[in-house]
């Protein structure tokens, strides 16, 4: 099946899945989803995977609400999820906000996912791994959200000195919950519980390079680039 033409659908009361399944079969030739473009709501998750044509969303335009979590994994030619940045839609059964395994996936900043990037984990739980470029990871998007997220601009941060060499000293608008530093890859590195609005991280046994320092309060969380020396 190449394109979903002649589907004339407004609501879907349950999940919405375009794709593949989780036994490893995928949907070889799908390069069209435009005739889905009369569907406003989903009422459960909204799915996208093992698409290995399909290069856009178009036709989900007019999507505004996803009552649980999105799933883009595995997608092989996918480039553009833009056509998604005003569709709404809630953590839910630990999964929240996906994007995983899109091999030329290189923009995901969008403006509802920056939004839903700026709260805490615990809360927005999220898994962005093994997409391309600005799209790679959690800590690469959440750097590219920076300018686009409004919704934090009441909690202040500030830290020194960047770049560093041992200590980086770091302070915030209200308490600490958590710190957590990771690399370009991803991978975390080092980790701290702190319980104040004053961290002081040793950094002094991290490889010279590019680091995210990913700061979490119980309201929101931030991220800083910081460079070690």
């Amino acid at each position: 099946m190449q394109n979903v033409n002649g589907l004339n659908i407004t609501n879907v009361g349950g999940g919405l899945y375009i794709g593949g399944d989780y036994n490893d079969k995928t949907n070889l030739i799908l390069q069209d989803i435009s005739a889905l473009s009369s569907i406003i709501s989903v009422g459960g998750w909204l799915t996208i995977q093992k698409n290995l044509s399909l290069t856009n969303l178009n036709g989900l335009q007019n999507l505004a609400t996803v009552a649980y979590d999105i799933y883009i994994n595995d997608n092989d030619a996918l480039t553009d999820i833009s056509v998604l940045q005003n569709t709404s839609f809630n953590a839910y059964d630990g999964y929240g906000l996906t994007i995983t395994n899109n091999a030329v996936l290189a923009v995901c900043n969008l403006s509802n996912f920056c939004a839903y990037l700026a709260n805490p984990s615990s809360t927005h739980t999220r898994n962005i791994s093994g997409n391309l470029t600005n799209c790679l990871n959690e800590a690469v998007v959440i750097s590219t959200c920076n300018l686009s997220v409004t919704d934090v601009s009441d909690y202040k941060i500030s830290y020194y000195p960047n770049p560093v060499k041992d200590i980086f000293n770091l302070s915030y608008s209200e308490d600490i919950v958590s710190i957590s530093v990771m690399n370009t890859l991803g991978q975390l590195v080092l980790s701290q519980n702190i319980g104040s609005n004053n961290a002081q991280i040793d950094m002094s046994t991290l490889p010279s390079g590019n680091y995210f320092v990913k700061v979490e309060s119980s309201e929101v969380m931030r991220t800083v680039k910081v460079i070690k020396l």
